[in-house]
């Protein structure tokens, strides 16, 4: 009888000490490291956009709707990543994300473009603390440096991650 029983204690020893080293590592960790909330995650995606406009102005493709349930606040979270490539070498952009309408910190960030005939990935991160209930749109938009520079997008990414709390 203990024969056929061996896999079933193998069993469950595995998962006594699966919990116990997951309490373990859960109990280490700091709480100011701990989301205090629930959290979600939405992402976007495109390919081949451009822009020479030294105006802000969205970047196809790369928005996402997000709903905070009433009575919440939530703490947005935006990463970008884009493989840019220019007509000249060292053209430069500006990209910032915008929560609801109003700009994510930092204000925007200045990236790099590689030449014609090559690409280069470059990525920013920005964020918006205590966001009210509703839903809001978060996207992300770009300018160019300086009037003229065509730079374009060859593929470009957004994931958005909220924590939302009270």
């Amino acid at each position: 009888m203990l024969h056929r029983l061996r896999f079933v204690i193998a069993g469950v020893i595995i998962i006594m000490v699966n919990q116990a080293v997951s309490f373990a590592v859960s109990a280490g960790m700091p709480a100011t490291m701990r989301p205090a909330g629930t959290t979600r995650y939405a992402v976007a995606y495109v390919d081949d956009a451009f822009t020479n406009s030294v105006e802000w102005a969205n970047i196809p493709g790369l928005s996402q709707s997000i709903t905070i349930p009433s009575g919440k606040r939530a703490d947005v979270f935006v990463s970008y990543c884009g493989e840019h490539t220019a007509d000249y070498d060292g053209e430069e952009l500006y990209v910032h994300a915008l929560v609801g309408g109003s700009n994510a910190t930092p204000g925007s960030a200045l990236l790099e473009a590689a030449s014609r005939f090559s690409s280069i990935t470059r990525c920013a991160s920005f964020y918006k603390l205590n966001v009210a209930a509703g839903t809001k749109t978060v996207r992300m938009q770009w300018a160019a440096r300086f009037d003229g520079d065509r730079t374009f997008l060859m593929k470009g990414r957004i994931i958005v991650t909220i924590n939302i709390h009270d």
